[in-house]
């Protein structure tokens, strides 16, 4: 099941999201700024489905396992030739 992504300004998920947007970023670990997004994406249906695809995207291509495992193989690859 598809679901929209919420981050917070730390980690590989918010440095995916911010190459893109459209997606809730929560600074500070604000829990009230997280309700307020929730709350978004209740009453706004089209702008979930806008971003429960775009989050679904981001998922499937940069942290699917075949995808971060051609990452490590590429890296270990490069790492034995140097």
């Amino acid at each position: 099941m598809k679901k929209p992504l919420i981050s917070n300004e730390v980690g590989i998920i918010y440095d995916l999201l911010k190459k893109k947007n459209d997606f809730c970023i929560v600074k500070d670990n604000n829990p009230l700024e997280f309700l307020n997004y929730i709350k978004f994406l209740l009453t706004n249906p089209s702008a979930r489905k806008r971003i429960i695809n775009k989050s679904y995207n981001v998922v499937i291509n940069e942290l699917s396992v075949t995808h971060i495992k051609k990452k490590y193989e590429d890296y270990y690859n490069f790492a034995l030739k140097n």
